[in-house]
């Protein structure tokens, strides 16, 4: 995934405000750990609240930094040649976020799991690690 640099405060700001106007009602409940007042299922399949944050391998991207060795392989990585050139990020996981209200210039809301699909081919979280959950039928 590429990076981006730069303060992004006042689009941040702006975001957040749309996002959280697209299901105004929905909270975070605490007790019972899971949103209530949710326009879901009627407006959208989950809450558009709720936002993929992607999880990097900070070692790989502490290395690549360091070195300034965007392309070369690292550890047991491949080589990971960034698609569109620059810098790059190999993702690990993905959490959900359910945005809750900006403080300042920081975002505010609860780490929780995010629905996901199921491919065959790609590489492997253990349950116990992963925020993204899959559903599926099996007969």
């Amino acid at each position: 995934m590429q990076t981006e640099t730069g303060n992004m405060i006042g689009p941040t700001s702006q975001g957040v405000g749309d996002l959280i106007n697209q299901d105004i009602s929905a909270v975070w409940d605490t007790g019972g750990q899971q949103i209530t007042g949710s326009c879901a299922p009627t407006c959208a399949p989950i809450s558009p609240r709720i936002v993929p944050i992607t999880i990097f391998d900070m070692d790989e991207f502490q290395w690549r930094q360091q070195s300034g060795d965007w392309t070369s392989p690292w550890q047991s990585y491949p080589a990971n040649p960034c698609p569109t050139g620059g810098r790059c990020v190999r993702v690990t996981n993905i959490l959900g976020f359910f945005v809750d209200h900006m403080n300042g210039n920081d975002v505010i809301g609860d780490l929780i799991s995010i629905p996901g699909e199921f491919v065959n081919s790609g590489p492997s979280v253990g349950g116990g690690a992963s925020f993204v959950k899959t559903i599926q039928l099996v007969q």
